[in-house]
């Protein structure tokens, strides 16, 4: 780069960088949140415009890992293979480097063929991570851009992955790496390190190896609850092979159900039945329908009458105003029925969409496991399994067509024959006009046959699609949505959990029944405004402790209880329940909308607070520096703001909340230092009061702690004081 900006619209965020780097270099970038790390990645990519200066690449080929993992549904193999043809070597070399060999093993016989949710909903965030650069390692690339891959994982994995991903004896070693990352003790085997400020280059070192550096940050101690057969560096092999042949028959993502044969009645009047006029509406339109078919009927029996009544009587105008009178009500009865009948079909319409939408909102989390989104989006906007299903028999239906179509006309030929030679045999019994209505209304069934039989065709497709929206309108709620497991909420007072003081007792929770646990017998009490730190491998169960506390998963895998302030939480509302704690996710969650609905949503502060709560996280500048301020623009999940300041946003929606329990899952993974250090200064103080549990992967958010958690499998492995407890062994029996 000589010289070069870069900017994503008008406002430049990279400023006249001047770097060079080496091929089979390792480069370090760091810098505070905001700083425009993975701005600068982007623009390497060709992501974002150059509109100063030059800019040079020397590669071939390019391989990334974002910050924030990219997972889709299918298998772990296809999500690290992305197309590309298997190289069994190669591919097992990348997942034992990216320590995925312990997590695959875990899986039992499935192994990498495990089917993943959408989002990877089904896994932990260091998993998916890991998934992530392993897919970026399998590519042989000339240039790796690693954007902060380590920050999802605990210590001993980070470094681990470090020394067999992206260190100088590594699995990329002579390769040419770019690695963003806050853990800058990493760093010192880095051959180029750059400091981003504001979109400046501050420095560019061009770093020695420093063989006497410890590479222990004081603030990285290791956390994790690995036993020594997770440490590849030891040695040890797993068993976990390359399978090729099995399948996974358990898989979360389910096939979408499929029926053949009609349309169920059930759904026709579903449609017809909708509110506000129901069975009414439907006998209504019934009665339109068939007054319009009597009255068009009238109107050719009276013309046949009037034309088989003698030359003196046909002159009287009697029959010309009744003939007359039967037209026009025919008419207006056929705008009232078609108007009526566009009324009906749009109220079902209206009311299948919100059946559907109510469904969707109100259903289970393991709904969504099990359905990707694409699948949802389809039948809540255009139902495109109806295209779909369609074209792969398109050439069929014009055959089928001509098919039915003779036959119809052979139908109808043969009923207008008999009814000809009907009429020349009856002719001394039959009324010349009445023979010759019939004739003609024999006539008219040609067409009349075909038309008919084409329409309930379409319905019948095109009710496929109001029958799918209809299966969604059908979705279980979630439970106890109105009642508990009991059959009896309890309705706790408006200041609860007034102590925070949560219980497990025999608690255990597998995210479906068919599926092994991953929370076994948990026994354990917090006790109130008790500061708790959670620790463990990636996958041990830290997050879905959080899970199981919101009631994000299904009752029925549920053995044991949960109290809090003495309160079993399945016999109180979801609503209640979900309301009264506050979270900082590990992934932050932000919607398409202000800064100020992100962080107060249901308008229950004033712009004064929300800017003292934005002020505290340091991101007032943000603020004053937009025209908007306050009510500046958030776009859908937050991508106009960087992984930092998006969890900073988190954290000061819950300052705003005020909760007694404050769940923290990883907040600070993907931001430097000083600002983990800030945050943590603000958890102190704005929730001193507050009982706590933290998830965390860096010693100093849990060193404070009043005692540690430390999972291993799902299990209670240690529980008490830090003093107690050896955080940089192996072994958790020490």
């Amino acid at each position: 780069m000589e010289d070069a900006s870069f900017s994503w619209k008008d406002t430049p965020c990279l400023f006249s960088l001047n770097l060079k780097i080496r091929s089979g270099n390792l480069v370090g970038v760091k810098g505070a949140i905001g700083a425009g790390k993975s701005t600068l990645l982007a623009a390497i990519l060709g992501e974002i415009n150059l509109i100063s200066g030059k800019l040079r690449l020397y590669v071939n080929s390019i391989s990334y890992a974002p910050q924030s993992a990219w997972i889709f549904a299918d298998t772990i193999r296809a999500n690290i293979l992305l197309g590309k043809p298997m190289d069994e070597e190669r591919y097992q070399n990348v997942i034992k480097a990216c320590c995925l060999d312990v997590d695959l093993q875990d899986f039992g016989e499935v192994g990498d063929l495990l089917m993943i949710g959408d989002k990877g909903i089904n896994l932990s965030g260091g998993q998916k991570a890991r998934i992530s650069l392993a897919r970026a390692l399998y590519v042989d690339a000339d240039l790796y851009l690693l954007d902060d891959p380590l920050a999802a994982v605990d210590s001993k994995v980070a470094k681990n992955i470090f020394d067999q991903c992206i260190g100088s004896r590594s699995l990329l070693c002579g390769k040419t790496r770019i690695l963003v990352t806050h853990q800058t003790h990493f760093l010192v085997e880095a051959d180029q390190m750059i400091l981003l400020t504001n979109g400046h280059i501050n420095e560019l070192h061009i770093e020695q190896p420093v063989e006497n550096k410890s590479s222990n940050d004081t603030s990285q101690t290791d956390l994790s609850n690995d036993t020594s057969e997770t440490d590849s560096s030891n040695g040890n092999e797993t068993d976990w092979t390359l399978n090729t042949a099995l399948t996974d028959m358990n898989s979360i993502v389910k096939r979408e159900t499929s029926s053949d044969g009609a349309i169920k009645w059930s759904v026709w009047l579903q449609l017809f039945t909708s509110p506000p006029l129901r069975w009414f509406g439907f006998f209504l339109m019934i009665i339109l329908m068939l007054s319009n078919e009597a009255l068009y009927d009238f109107t050719n029996s009276w013309l046949s009458l009037w034309s088989s009544k003698d030359e003196r009587e046909q002159r009287s105008s009697f029959y010309a105003y009744v003939y007359l009178g039967v037209i026009l009500a025919t008419l207006i009865v056929a705008l009232i029925r078609t108007g009526y009948i566009f009324y009906i079909m749009l109220r079902g319409s209206t009311h299948f969409h919100n059946r559907m939408l109510k469904g969707i909102l109100y259903t289970s989390l393991r709904f969504f496991e099990s359905n990707p989104s694409g699948r949802i989006l389809n039948r809540a906007s255009k139902d495109q399994q109806a295209i779909d299903t369609n074209s792969r028999a398109y050439f069929i239906l014009f055959a089928t067509t001509r098919w039915f179509g003779l036959r119809l006309d052979m139908i109808t030929s043969l009923l207008t024959l008999a009814t000809a030679i009907l009429a020349v045999a009856l002719r001394h019994q039959l009324d010349p006009s009445a023979a010759a209505l019939s004739i003609s209304y024999c006539i008219t069934l040609t067409a009349l046959f075909q038309w008919a039989m084409r329409q309930s065709a379409e319905a019948e497709n095109f009710m496929t699609s109001a029958e799918r929206i209809h299966e969604y309108g059908q979705l279980v709620p979630e439970r106890d949505q109105n009642s508990s497991k009991n059959g009896v909420l309890i309705q706790p007072t408006d200041d609860w959990p007034s102590h925070g003081i949560i219980e497990f007792k025999d608690y255990t929770f597998r995210y479906r029944p068919e599926l092994d646990p991953v929370l076994k017998n948990l026994n354990l009490r917090v006790e109130s405004k008790e500061k708790i730190g959670v620790i463990g491998r990636t996958g041990a169960g830290k997050s879905s402790l959080l899970q199981a506390l919101f009631r994000l998963v299904n009752q029925s895998a549920i053995n044991g209880t949960i109290l809090i302030d003495d309160i079993d939480i399945g016999c109180l509302s979801l609503d209640h329940l979900r309301s009264h704690l506050s979270v900082i996710p590990q992934v932050p969650i932000l919607f398409c909308g202000t800064l100020r609905y992100n962080i107060d949503p249901f308008k229950q502060f004033s712009d004064e607070e929300c800017l003292i709560a934005l002020e505290t996280v340091q991101l007032s500048k943000l603020v004053r520096n937009h025209p908007d301020g306050l009510h500046m623009l958030v776009t859908e999940l937050g991508t106009n703001l960087s992984a930092g300041e998006r969890q900073l946003v988190c954290v000061a929606r819950a300052i705003l909340k005020k909760s007694r329990i404050l769940l923290i899952d990883e907040a600070t993974a993907n931001v430097d230092h000083t600002t983990d250090r800030m945050i943590q200064d603000v958890i102190a103080d704005k929730f001193r009061d507050c009982t706590i549990l933290t998830i965390a992967h860096r010693l100093n958010t849990v060193v404070n702690s009043n005692r540690i958690l430390m999972l291993q499998r799902g299990e209670v492995a240690y529980f008490g004081v830090p003093n107690n407890i050896d955080l940089s062994q192996d072994d958790t029996q020490n």
